[in-house]
């Protein structure tokens, strides 16, 4: 590998950043991951109570779900009921809010409510020793007493044959006539939920299972005992002919058979959920909250006269984004992302003062799988998006277009199992399987097919893959960047392979000079290629965290893990060092980021988080420089890290320009084995990188001569 002096331009570098205004990384928008507490279903369409808001879903054309509104809310809430007009709230602070679907404020409250339940329409709450009805179908609910004197605090509640809660100690229950009709009475604690249909009523006991109670008297009600299916019990919902739907909490769903009370029959179990917290059921349609996962829409049947579950859809409100790859035009504010779980999204998010609008969703693709590997790529002319997408269990590549008529399939592709997916110029395909097999196809349009090229193994676990022209470069988990040369399609070759001081988890090329590419390993590299020869470094920086995220295209952008940092990033010109600007501390590690264009005031950018929240960022904002305090009379030279294997960042400050300055570093035997001619260099402080391949573990001695000045230093080399 060639080796390059970085301190050659440092003369430069050091004018430049003392002439030229500090550039700062200011975060202008969140659309933060929330937890989904409640969901149901309001005149057909789905609707979710997350901590903050509450939000109606709507079906995409190829049968994902999409944000359709949201509504934030002053407090949190922590139980939901919809009917076909309204929904009813009940947030933390014990008030029940009736919203209509794109109201502002709520047509009704009442306070102190302890729990809700709705049957169709018909809604029932309960305060501390009062009973409450309304109607959800109408714009005045009109909330009435129809009960008073409750003899202890309610617990849970639900409507069937009548209105049946509990208490601390016991199960009761009245009719709604007039006058209410009280119903009968039974001992039973510890419910948390309870669900009625079919002549059963389940009472949901958490860990300890349930216990069923046949109605088919409502003056004298049974109860069996605590059944337990092996599984905790956190909400149910009746689904026909004595079968109730159970959320089990991280073990997923299951149905149970509550015909028989005193023998409750376990009749199918799935694992389809991440964790299925609460439960809404509208015929066979059930929406499960997932609580940090989201929500997730299923269809059951009966096959065989055994239940069947099916996943249609999943809303992702804390998305697992693997990445932003491709974000609209100036006049056409909106990106897809790619969520492992929930599949392409695009999201519109205009925020331009004074038109900022709150981010939503306008188009999904869900996925048959959990996703592994994905890209996109458009048209310049059109500015139609083309995307491909990939998984481990090998369902194979998936082609889809975006027109004027929406996101259509065009075609599948059978592949093994994939974990990287890069598309290229001329339409050329790299898609790299869990155990390192490179694949390089290349893409007819119409019809749609794929034309194989060749397969290279790399024999290392790999991380990411991007394309620089022809060159497929791919990182892997030893630190290896591999460089896969395709000019010729018919002999695709590796053409290099680079070791870089950390895993190699994130590529960006630049847009402008496809020979000139950035590599997230540990530090930030740049990366440089003239003609056909393979790539070499060109320079690291190196931060106090790993770099784990970065994005180039004009100007850069990176984010570090532990500490979790995004920073601006640049070089004068391309055979400068490397730079940095102001950082911006995050509140979780970066999991995805990606560059937009510029808006005429700077540049933005999107970055998700491994929390959920997605961040829009403004880059490249002018701010007034402050000179800082007087530079030490000294040159404090500095090395970070060391210990350090292979690579480390040497950092010293000069007081006053010298004329000349010079860095050699010797073993412990005192044999020299690095001598730099550093030349004339101006005042302030200097960077630069110190590579250590081929040499021995072991102590060794480096010293900065500047100015009539010495300083020295050790560093510890470990193998």
């Amino acid at each position: 590998m060639r080796r390059w002096n970085p301190l050659s331009a440092l003369a430069a570098l050091a004018t430049l950043a003392l002439a030229a205004p500090a550039r700062a990384v200011e975060i202008i928008g969140t659309l933060p991951g929330v937890d989904v507490r409640a969901v149901g279903w309001q005149a057909n369409a789905p609707c979710l109570l997350s901590a903050g808001d509450l939000r109606w879903l709507g079906r995409s054309p190829l049968g994902g779900m999409l944000l359709e509104q949201r509504q934030t809310m002053e407090s949190a809430g922590v139980d939901l009921a919809a009917g076909s007009r309204l929904s009813a709230v009940l947030d933390e602070g014990e008030r029940l809010l009736l919203r209509e679907r794109g109201g502002e404020q709520p047509v009704a409250q009442l306070a102190g409510v302890r729990a809700l339940a709705v049957e169709g329409d018909l809604l029932v709450a309960v305060t501390a020793d009062l009973l409450w009805r309304g109607r959800l179908d109408l714009a005045d609910p009109n909330l009435t007493p129809v009960l008073g004197n409750l003899p202890a605090s309610p617990t849970a509640i639900c409507v069937t044959g009548g209105v049946w809660w509990t208490d601390t100690d016991s199960l009761r229950g009245v009719g709604l006539g007039d006058p209410p009709v009280p119903l009968g009475r039974l001992a039973l604690s510890g419910a948390i939920r309870l669900a009625g249909g079919s002549g059963r009523l389940a009472a949901c006991l958490g860990d300890d299972g349930l216990r069923a109670v046949d109605m088919a008297d409502p003056f004298s009600p049974t109860v069996g005992p605590a059944w337990s299916p092996g599984l905790p019990v956190l909400d149910a919902a009746a689904w026909r002919d004595g079968l109730f739907v159970l959320a089990c909490g991280d073990s997923g769903l299951a149905v149970a058979d509550l015909s028989n009370t005193a023998a409750p029959l376990l009749v199918g179990r799935w694992r389809t959920v991440e964790s299925a917290r609460r439960l809404a059921l509208q015929n066979d349609s059930l929406l499960v909250a997932e609580g940090p996962d989201g929500v997730s829409l299923h269809v059951l049947r009966q096959e065989a006269g055994a239940p069947r579950l099916d996943l249609l859809a999943r809303h992702a409100t804390r998305p697992r984004l693997l990445s932003i790859p491709w974000v609209g035009q100036n006049e056409d504010p909106s990106f897809w992302c790619l969520d492992q779980k929930q599949g392409y999204r695009r999201i519109f998010w205009w925020n331009r003062w004074p038109q900022e609008e709150e981010p939503r969703e306008t188009a999904g693709i869900p996925l048959p799988l959990p996703v592994d590997g994905g890209d996109i790529t458009h048209e310049w002319g059109t500015g139609e998006p083309l995307l491909f997408a990939g998984n481990h269990y090998g369902a194979g590549l998936r082609f889809y277009e975006e027109t004027e008529s929406g996101v259509q399939l065009r075609g599948i592709h059978p592949t093994d199992p994939v974990k990287l997916l890069a598309w290229g110029p001329d339409d050329l395909i790299a898609y790299v399987t869990p155990d390192a097999f490179v694949a390089l196809k290349q893409a007819n349009r119409s019809p749609w097919f794929l034309l194989h090229h060749g397969t290279i193994n790399l024999q290392a676990e790999p991380l990411c893959a991007k394309w620089a022209g022809r060159h497929l470069l791919v990182g892997s988990a030893d630190g290896r960047l591999f460089d896969i040369d395709a000019t010729d399609l018919a002999h695709p070759v590796l053409a290099g392979v680079l070791q870089l001081s950390g895993p190699v988890e994130d590529l960006s090329a630049s847009p402008w000079e496809e020979n000139h590419v950035f590599a997230a390993a540990g530090a930030l590299y740049a990366l440089r290629r003239s003609g056909q020869t393979p790539f070499q470094l060109m320079d690291s920086l190196w931060m106090e965290g790993p770099v784990v995220r970065c994005s180039f295209t004009g100007y850069g952008l990176a984010a570090t893990r532990d500490p979790h940092v995004v920073f601006d990033f640049s070089q004068s010109y391309w055979d400068s060092p490397l730079y940095s600007f102001d950082e911006q501390n995050l509140s979780a590690a970066p999991s995805a980021l990606a560059r937009c264009l510029s808006d005429g005031s700077g540049y933005h950018a999107l970055l998700g988080l491994e929390n959920g929240d997605l961040l829009r960022l403004a880059v490249v904002r002018e701010i007034a420089v402050d000179p800082g305090p007087q530079r030490p009379d000294k040159l404090e030279l500095v090395a970070a890290p060391n210990p350090f294997n292979p690579a480390t960042r040497l950092s010293f400050t000069l007081a006053t320009p010298v004329s000349c300055a010079r860095l050699t570093v010797h073993d412990v035997a005192g044999r020299q084995v690095l001598l730099r001619e550093l030349g004339a260099l101006p005042a302030g402080r200097h960077l630069t990188g110190l590579q250590a391949e081929g040499w021995p573990s072991g102590l060794y001695v480096t010293s900065l001569e500047a100015g009539g000045r010495r300083e020295t230093i050790k560093l510890l080399l470990v193998r």
